[in-house]
């Protein structure tokens, strides 16, 4: 709510990169925690870092809030919680905030799938749990190094130069890529070592990619609303697109699981339906949203009234 477009461009996915340090700092630790402490204790650390995280987030709460957005909380937040018999029907009405809500559904959706490939992938090839363990450790480091890089010195330029049509593209096109390779191998040599690597890029490409790029894009999308449409599009994503996305995903791994044999190969086809879908309804919101952002400038500029006959506006709107 404190950013404008042009601001939460550059900026979204640089804030989050305290967060990959640190999943680079444990990962990497981890293969030399194993020798001191074993795989259990690992949860005693786990359990002091989260401790410690409710400390740091009790000193942030007590910090001043930015006047604005401090107001806007004010305003908007006992009408929104007490209309939420509405939300949903709010959200669905409008052609654009469907699209953000099918994008946020798809990407739970391929999160999840993706994750349980890389799982079957490690449960197939490594037996010992030490020997699991350090192959996570390792590519996690890994992957959040890469995905630190890219925030750094990718996201925001990607960003700025291409703008969110081709961001809210890049996360699934790249999986589509991969996930071909998988099919294509597969139909060949099912039991190729190739096809497990692909595997483990399909998740390495998540790692690296869904932080810097994809999750700052997908917040940009919220950015032509209204404040009040914002808040309760967030809303209905976060309390009922994310847990239904989930439940979704749990059945569908349930069935590759439980009834049909699980084959890397088999599975690849269900991830490159989810990719298809998410990449066409990605390109829809991105297109969605230059319309969204022209409709939302016709008529303020961060809930400004503005007046396109002024010099100085006209000015501004020539440089930028």
């Amino acid at each position: 709510r404190m950013y404008d477009v042009r601001q939460a461009k550059r900026l979204f996915g640089f804030i989050g990169s305290g967060e990959v340090v640190a999943r680079i700092t444990g990962a990497f630790s981890v293969p030399l925690l194993l020798g001191l402490m074993g795989v259990e204790n690992l949860l005693l650390l786990s359990a002091t870092a989260l401790a410690g995280c409710g400390v740091m987030l009790t000193l942030v709460m007590r910090l001043p809030a930015p006047a604005e957005a401090d107001a806007a909380g004010e305003a908007k937040g006992p009408k929104e919680k007490a209309d939420r018999k509405g939300l949903v029907r709010r959200v669905l009405s409008d052609r654009y905030l469907r699209l953000i809500v099918l994008v946020a559904f798809l990407a739970i959706l391929g999160k999840y799938f993706v994750d349980f490939a890389f799982l079957g992938a490690m449960k197939g090839r490594y037996a010992d749990t030490e020997r699991l363990a350090t192959f996570f450790g390792l590519f996690s480091g890994v992957s959040q190094t890469l995905s630190l890089l890219t925030r750094t010195f990718v996201s925001g330029r990607l960003l700025n130069r291409y703008g969110i049509r081709l961001g809210v593209l890049v996360l699934p096109a790249t999986h589509m890529v991969c996930t071909v390779g998988i099919v294509l191998v597969g139909l060949f040599s099912p039991e190729s070592a190739v096809v497990f690597w692909l595997v483990i890029a399909n998740q390495g490409i998540y790692k690296t990619l869904k932080h810097p790029i994809d999750n700052p894009t997908f917040k940009v999308l919220y950015q032509p609303l209204k404040k009040e449409q914002r808040l309760a599009t967030q809303i209905a994503v976060e309390t009922i697109v994310n847990p239904v996305g989930l439940g979704v995903a749990g059945a569908v791994m349930l069935i590759f699981s439980a009834v049909l044999p699980y084959d890397p190969v088999h599975f690849s086809w269900a991830l490159l339906l989810t990719f298809g879908i998410w990449f066409y309804v990605a390109r829809q919101a991105g297109r969605e949203y230059g319309v969204a952002l022209v409709r939302a400038l016709e008529n303020r500029i961060e809930d400004i009234p503005f007046v396109f006959d002024d010099d100085e506006g006209l000015a501004v709107i020539e440089r930028t």
